[in-house]
């Protein structure tokens, strides 16, 4: 049986976890003190928050989980993340670190069959950004109760960078996700309609950051 992909994310990324930044009122910190944003506000249940940074490689991640699904925030260096931070063609740069950095490092050695499904750019506070849509098999935190079979995983991610880092935001739904049977394709309809949810969901928590 397959493990949720957001409860191993971290240990495939970074290694193992613990809370290493700071929350105060209501505001997440890095370790380093170099950005901070609005913790994800619930609508039901607990926040599980689970972090990492590893100074070595300059490389973190926090994740805020509960029975709704999951908020990660995820930042790498752009030269080990496959992006050339020097290239003017951004946004070339930015699918690229998707494809060969986050999707070989998160998704694919979870479920083989993991794929982006849809992809746009997108121009935030004269930001370039690259949003996606991953479909994971089999990687939700909800699972069918007649089978017992997870869920595949409907992850929205925005991939953007600021300074030499790439960040990736991401969101996961565990009642999105259980709308669909496992494996039953997504009509161009329900593609819009996540694509809209999860875009307005991680913009506002794109405008809640705060760089130093």
């Amino acid at each position: 049986m397959k493990t949720p992909i957001w409860a191993i994310l971290g240990l495939l990324l970074f290694g193992c976890s613990s809370l290493q930044g700071s929350i105060e009122s209501n505001r997440y910190t890095e370790p380093k003190g170099r950005f901070s944003f609005e913790v994800p506000a619930p609508s039901f249940g607990q926040l599980r928050p689970s972090e990492s940074y590893v100074e070595k490689l300059d490389r973190g991640f926090v994740e805020f989980a509960n029975a709704e699904g999951l908020t990660g925030v995820y930042f790498s260096p752009g030269f080990s993340s496959g992006l050339d931070i020097r290239s003017r063609d951004r946004m070339t740069e930015l699918e690229k670190s998707l494809r060969t950095f986050w999707m070989v490092s998160i998704y694919l050695p979870q479920t083989s069959d993991a794929q982006i499904v849809h992809k746009e750019f997108a121009s935030v506070d004269n930001e370039e950004m690259l949003f996606a849509i991953i479909n994971a098999p089999g990687a939700s935190g909800s699972r069918n109760l007649r089978t017992d079979e997870l869920f595949d995983a409907k992850v929205g991610a925005l991939l953007f960078v600021r300074g030499e880092h790439v960040f990736l935001l991401g969101t996961q739904s565990n009642y999105r996700d259980a709308r669909f049977e496992p494996g039953e394709d997504m009509t161009p309809e329900d593609l819009a309609s996540i694509t809209e949810d999860s875009m307005k969901y991680l913009k506002n928590l794109y405008h809640s950051f705060r760089f130093e």
